[in-house]
């Protein structure tokens, strides 16, 4: 993702929260990205575990606050790095304050993950804020599924500019399938 299209993304939710003023917004919207997109627009494409969740000021307004996963890299899909790499998102709670962005997915320590990063002011986020973050459950089997629910997402198709719930996007795949179909898209 360029900066323009980081910043467009941006945009679209400040005027999403700007444009509902007395209510909550109650949903992200997103243009359509596909696996294959995010695979090819990602810097980094990782699989891990959460090992921490933090929150901080984004700046010294103490206006915003993100949100700074650790995560303990067990594959660099694409890209390469340290054992651990850190990922920035908007939104998060400090004491009694609370800023969250409706649609951004929150995180707790030890879920596994499939990110697709991208590299914005020398940090890593997720690409288009909640399309880029996959979660690994174990089924009883002990198969790994990915999947990417977004209930709070909606996703806006740009060529049939159709409006499309997000929890239909993804489709729940094993995760050696998953990560054989993105490895496919960067060779």
């Amino acid at each position: 993702m360029n900066n323009k299209e980081f910043f467009r993304t941006g945009a679209l939710i400040l005027l999403l929260v700007m444009g509902l003023g007395i209510g909550q917004a109650l949903a992200l919207t997103l243009g359509l990205t596909s696996v294959q997109e995010l695979a090819i627009e990602s810097e980094l494409i990782v699989t891990g575990r959460i090992a921490s969740v933090e929150y901080v000021w984004e700046d010294e307004t103490h206006r915003t606050i993100n949100t700074l996963l650790t995560v303990e890299v067990d594959q660099y899909v694409k890209g390469t790095g340290n054992a651990t790499v850190v990922v920035r998102q908007l939104g998060g709670h400090i004491g009694d304050f609370g800023d969250e962005i409706p649609g951004v997915p929150a995180f707790d320590a030890g879920e596994e993950m499939v990110f697709f990063l991208v590299k914005f002011n020398g940090e890593y986020w997720i690409h288009s804020m909640a399309l880029g973050a996959f979660r690994v459950s174990t089924e009883e089997t002990g198969q790994k599924i990915v999947y990417n629910f977004l209930p709070d997402v909606t996703v806006v198709d740009p060529d049939t500019r159709q409006s499309l719930p997000g929890e239909t996007i993804f489709k729940a795949t094993a995760l050696p399938d998953f990560i054989a179909r993105v490895m496919s898209y960067i060779r």
